[in-house]
């Protein structure tokens, strides 16, 4: 499954692997909020979601992981993220009073 642009990054990955990108469909609701539909069974497979942040990194976290409970609730065997960018990584060191955000 891609997430973002996942035709410049998720093709060619998935020719290496020998694994086909999956059929997804990830839109914006009318009120902001995001909704995913899975267009074929994963039941008992084992799924990358691969991952870029190309816009708001807090939409593209969210669309992730609202990605990884619809495989999880399709029933797939095992779900692993892939994101070529880290982000929060800049904000790994406690500053002040403020918090680790990348520990999340």
């Amino acid at each position: 499954m891609g997430l973002g642009a996942p035709v410049g990054i998720g093709k060619p990955s998935m020719g290496r692997l020998g694994a086909e990108l999956g059929k997804s469909v990830v839109y914006q609701e009318t009120n902001g909020e995001t909704r995913v539909e899975i267009k074929e069974s994963v039941r008992g497979q084992d799924i990358f979601i691969i991952q870029t942040i190309p816009r708001d990194v807090n939409t593209a976290v969210m669309e992730l992981l609202i990605m990884a409970y619809a495989l999880k609730t399709a029933c797939a065997r095992n779900i692993i993220g892939v994101i070529p960018y880290f982000p929060y990584s800049k904000q790994s060191k406690m500053r002040k009073r403020g918090s680790i955000v990348c520990k999340l």
